[in-house]
């Protein structure tokens, strides 16, 4: 029995290595992401109307068990053309092991150069409000015609509220956000070598960087900041001025 025993602790174990190995050396390897480039594009046009652009992506993996991707030259775009959101290069890495906990911890996540374009029309409205807007009413409708309640849609078995999220050190490297009002011509950017952000599912978060802020061409602020500060609770229901019908969260 004892000679059963310790054969099989070192089948056990040996399954264990190679599995593990195979994890470190063999995965990033073999699994080709750009081959469901197309598939990604499709969902995301489909799901959300943006067109979404990426170059040599490959998964990556760590002795600690965290797995993930990088990519070069992103481009998330809206249905008119016009960019969202780039980056010269992303790296992403999620802790494997924290997930079997109903966990997500984003080890690691750096953007090089990201770039965000929000644009205002008409001195109203953001594109990308109205990009949500149409989504959300979309939705509404879906569930109107399925004879569901937009009001109180049918819940599965598994509630998301379950999923502790956690980015314990996002780093953004020069970047630039540009708030652009194409009737007036005018332009709001912030600009920064540095942007440090840290996240833990909703109960505090961190904040460290030095920016310019500009209007049009003149520097107006220059913002030092490094924050750390617990998150206020979500008020639970409606107040008595919300729409229910069309209320955003």
């Amino acid at each position: 029995m004892k000679k059963f025993l310790r054969v099989f602790g070192f089948v056990v174990l040996g399954i264990a290595i190679l599995a593990y190995l195979g994890f470190l050396f063999i995965l990033p390897n073999v699994v080709d992401i750009n081959k469901f480039k197309p598939d990604v594009q499709q969902v995301l046009k489909e799901q959300a109307g943006l067109n979404i652009d990426f170059e040599n992506a490959k998964i990556i993996t760590t002795p600690l068990l965290g797995a993930g991707i990088k990519a070069e030259d992103i481009k998330i775009k809206l249905p008119d053309g016009s960019v969202l959101f780039s980056a010269d290069s992303l790296k992403t890495r999620v802790a494997i092991p924290s997930v079997l906990l109903l966990t997500v911890k984003v080890s690691c996540l750096e953007i090089n150069n990201p770039f965000v374009n929000l644009e205002i029309l008409n001195d109203k409205q953001y594109k990308v409000v109205s990009l949500i807007e149409d989504i959300l009413n979309g939705e509404k409708e879906q569930r109107l015609d399925s004879g569901e309640n937009p009001e109180n849609p049918n819940k599965g078995w598994f509630n998301p509220a379950w999923i502790r999220i956690k980015v314990p050190n996002m780093v953004l490297n020069n970047y630039l956000v540009l708030v652009n009002d194409l009737k007036s011509k005018h332009t709001l950017s912030l600009k920064g070598e540095q942007l440090r952000l840290g996240y833990f599912n909703g109960k505090f978060v961190k904040v460290k960087t030095h920016a310019e802020l500009f209007s049009d061409d003149n520097k107006n602020i220059d913002l030092i900041a490094d924050i750390n500060t617990f998150l206020p609770k979500p008020k639970p229901g409606l107040d008595a001025e919300d729409d229910r019908a069309e209320r955003i969260d």
